[in-house]
């Protein structure tokens, strides 16, 4: 397979569900965009041997309640080895190539999505909680009404000396805080709250809006039908690894109590 080094596509598959729907898009992919990498973040990589677009990368969960903060793990992982991740849920499948060929993503240095305005967003959706990405965005120093709301389920980050890093950074410190405070949402809101703080230039786009439906049948696991039920032993194993993620999450905060507790 020649590989392209200029960009892959990236996700998180954990857990049996969602290692088998990222086998599936694994041979979407493969069909569709031949030659370019597809990097998952699994808690088994056997499961991907005979996938030969995968670079499979072991990985357990660290987000507290839902995996959606560990997908900056799966971008940090690709933009060590490529100029641009493309982020895309798990739970999909294929019906065409994406149109990724009229981006031009060689020129691209920030994040490329579906955005809109953040405070917007969160009094439509989440207005419960805007108090709390208005203190974070306090505590970061940026001003909270400039800052974009991107769309997790298709978006492009790119390399930027050194500005992605830090915006992998301040996504695991913000998601930490959010969780902290009992807000375990999508991760949306962060991302756009990270690359503003980063200095990331956040770019809106028509493109992932076009490819749900069009391109792209969204299974939607974590909402609607398809939502998995799990057994009383599955239960019980979630809360047990809750509570360990919590109290490890808890102790990380201890090193800047001033951000997280202040």
């Amino acid at each position: 397979m020649k590989e392209n080094k200029s960009f892959c596509f990236c996700g998180l598959a954990l857990g049996k569900r969602y290692r088998d729907c990222a086998v599936d898009v694994a041979v979407d992919l493969q069909k569709y965009h031949p030659g370019v990498t597809y990097v998952v973040l699994t808690d088994h990589k056997n499961s991907f041997a005979n996938s030969p677009n995968v670079l499979a990368i072991q990985h357990k969960q660290e987000s507290i309640m839902f995996p959606y903060h560990d997908r900056r793990f799966a971008i940090k992982e690709s933009l060590a080895r490529f100029e641009v991740a493309i982020q895309i849920d798990t739970d999909i499948r294929l019906k065409k190539a994406l149109t990724i060929s009229s981006i031009d993503l060689n020129n691209l240095k920030g994040i490329l999505g579906r955005t809109e305005n953040l405070s917007q967003h969160l009094k439509k959706y989440q207005s419960e909680n805007l108090s709390y990405y208005e203190k974070v965005a306090d505590k970061l120093q940026i001003p909270f009404k400039a800052v974009s709301y991107v769309g997790e389920f298709i978006f492009a980050v790119a390399r930027n000396n050194g500005k992605e890093e830090d915006f992998i950074e301040h996504w695991g410190n913000i998601g930490r805080y959010l969780e902290l405070n009992k807000i375990h949402g999508a991760d949306g809101p962060t991302i756009g709250l990270a690359a503003a703080k980063s200095g990331l230039e956040v770019i809106n786009s028509d493109w992932p809006s076009e490819m749900e439906g069009d391109f792209i049948d969204h299974l939607k696991f974590s909402s609607g039908k398809n939502k998995p039920k799990k057994s009383a032993l599955e239960k019980l194993k979630f809360r047990f690894n809750y509570h360990y993620r919590l109290n490890k999450a808890r102790l990380a905060s201890m090193k800047d109590f001033n951000f997280y507790y202040n």
